[in-house]
């Protein structure tokens, strides 16, 4: 029996390009940040702008647009407005005006924290396809949700409440708030050994299924590895949580906006004429650059208006940026994101599971 499997999820391009070395965009992103001296502020701006611009903004609209703009999805939305429209309306507006009359402490907190369970929650996406690409059981379902949950707990617990013995981490030239709590250093001190002994239990999976004469997927072995690392690791290479961001949200980004360009060029496909398919459909039949490029364009003006509206007289400007687009954006991002992968809904496996494979069925319709 052969061992040693490449069991792409879509093919050795695709995976290689998007899920497997994804890491050197946020990398570029980080030298860039590292070639301004720390005291060149206006450089390292535009180096978190770009990162914004081109990558977490973007990612962002992704899901709107496949949200509100492809067919299906709208005509299957509009039979239940209040979660996909109400709802997300109110979490942008109730952010915006929580931030602009309150302050945006709590909010970006939660941001933050929740948005590491959401990349956690993505990568157990990927190794879940992985896995079933392979052939795996419930045991190594159970050590793969293991190893990401008890990472993004392990972060979002060092970033709620500082590092272990350490100065307070910094964003946009701040400290950042924390939440003290008795034993802090035991404490995290233990998640993190957990944390690491979780890793190890995997490998150790795999070369028990190596020696059983059981198949072990590479691919899986590297994605698992290197994601479980970019939440640790940042963490203990820098006191900047914008470098933090860059490195984690960053090839979680590039990840996203390729599974769901793929989904909707499957999807589009599957019609038969991008006519058919509305604005995204046409959009999507001109190409990835074309769809990526409209997308960091919006993710670009996005970012600049809020930049001239946190600016203007008379607008909050404490923290002078993202009230407009911060933290609500990211938040409705993870509400309508939970939806559109919540595959114990019947239309999201009818409509969205069968397209992730391989071999992508050849017509689609929706309910």
């Amino acid at each position: 029996m052969e061992t040693m499997r490449n069991r792409w999820i879509v093919s050795a391009r695709w995976d290689g390009l998007i899920v497997l070395s994804t890491l050197w965009i946020p990398l570029a992103l980080v030298a860039l940040w590292q070639s301004f001296d720390a005291s060149l502020d206006a450089g390292r701006e535009v180096t978190y702008a770009i990162y914004l611009g081109a990558l977490s903004l973007p990612h962002f609209l992704t899901t709107f647009s496949f949200t509100y703009l492809d067919v299906d999805q709208r005509a299957h939305y509009r039979t239940r407005p209040l979660l996909y429209f109400f709802v997300p309306i109110g979490i942008m507006l109730g952010s915006w005006v929580h931030c602009a009359t309150v302050g945006p402490l709590l909010l970006v907190s939660i941001w933050y924290w929740f948005g590491e369970h959401h990349i956690a929650a993505q990568n157990l996406g990927f190794a879940s396809l992985y896995r079933q690409r392979n052939g795996e059981g419930e045991l190594d379902r159970k050590i793969d949700h293991l190893v990401f949950n008890l990472a993004w707990i392990t972060t979002v617990a060092i970033l709620a409440t500082g590092p272990v013995g350490g100065d307070n981490f910094r964003f946009l030239g701040r400290a950042s708030h924390v939440i003290p709590i008795p034993y802090h250093d035991q404490v995290l001190i233990t998640l993190i050994l957990a944390s690491c002994a979780t890793l190890v239990v995997f490998l150790g999976r795999q070369v028990q299924r190596w020696q059983d004469g059981l198949p072990v997927s590479l691919p899986k072995v590297f994605f698992v590895t290197t994601t479980w690392a970019t939440f640790l690791i940042p963490i203990f290479a820098t006191q900047d949580i914008e470098i933090q961001l860059i490195l984690r949200n960053g090839y979680h980004s590039v990840q996203y906006i390729g599974l769901v360009y793929l989904l909707n060029d499957r999807r589009c496909r599957a019609r038969g004429d991008a006519r058919n398919s509305g604005f995204l459909g046409k959009l999507v039949s001109a190409g990835p650059a074309a769809y990526l490029g409209l997308h960091v364009l919006a993710g670009f003006g996005a970012w600049y208006l809020t930049e001239y509206l946190s600016t203007s007289p008379g607008w909050p400007n404490d923290w002078s940026v993202h009230y407009l687009l911060f933290p609500g954006l990211p938040i409705a991002h993870f509400f309508l994101d939970g939806l559109t992968w919540r595959f114990s809904d019947p239309h999201t496996r009818k409509t969205v599971l069968p397209f992730l494979g391989p071999r992508p069925p050849a017509v689609s319709h929706a309910d």
